[in-house]
């Protein structure tokens, strides 16, 4: 079978399109990442450990997500109304100005306390810094008051 000069430019012109879709979609990084956790001693065999979970890629609008914990594991559970744990993030986004000196394009900074027994504290969301937007950084800090014992932990 012969193929005349368009019809064969036309399919190695899908084929070169095919093949840089396939490289683009698994050279791609990965669009999700995290910090290393850490974690803190407490009386009684107890720990607690902070989370941090981000987006490693911005949406277009300069957009990405976060999801952070303070955990505590092991040893005697929390006392309701006495003991606490709690979770708070921080990030800054950072990025070019139109006359290309740095900026600073958002920051971001929440928290919550959980007070009546819970091993854990929660926070996720979405945070958008701007078009500009290059990078950021994000911070979780785990802290507690556990049967007497202040303590704090950060990831990120």
């Amino acid at each position: 079978m012969r193929i005349d000069g368009n019809r064969a430019r036309l399919v190695s012109g899908g084929t070169a399109i095919l093949a840089a879709s396939t490289l683009l979609l698994t050279a791609a990084p990965l669009a999700h990442a995290g910090g290393k956790p850490r974690s803190t001693s407490l009386p009684g065999g107890a720990k607690l450990t902070s989370n941090i979970w981000y987006s490693n890629s911005l949406s277009f609008r300069g957009c990405g997500d976060y999801q952070v914990s303070a955990v505590i594991s092991g040893g005697k559970a929390p006392r309701s109304g006495k003991d606490n744990v709690k979770t708070r993030v921080t990030a800054t986004g950072y990025g070019v100005a139109w006359n290309g000196s740095p900026l600073t394009s958002g920051t971001l900074d929440k928290s919550v306390t959980n007070n009546k027994g819970q091993r854990g504290a929660y926070l996720k969301g979405s945070k958008c810094y701007g078009m500009t937007t290059v990078y950021v950084t994000y911070n979780n800090t785990a802290s507690t008051f556990y049967y007497g014992t202040h303590r704090n932990v950060s990831a990120s």
